[in-house]
């Protein structure tokens, strides 16, 4: 298994923790605007599919009990 160097002064442990940090920070910011993203594409869908529904009255949605 290969070490990883570890700093062993204050300073050098607290500036790795600085870059760790922002890299999670922006993992998560990244991860929420996709989440988003995601969401909005869900909206539309459905919106679209109750549209497509109600005006030509056509049933796209399955039914839950239908085997």
């Amino acid at each position: 298994m290969k070490q990883k160097n570890i700093p062993e002064d204050v300073a050098s442990l607290q500036a790795e923790l600085v870059h760790l940090r922002k890299e999670k920070d922006r993992e998560i910011k990244r991860l929420q605007k996709e989440l988003n993203e995601e969401k909005l594409k869900t909206l539309a869908n459905e919106t679209m599919m109750d549209m497509a529904e109600k005006i030509y009255h056509i049933r796209i949605r399955k039914n839950s009990g239908a085997k």
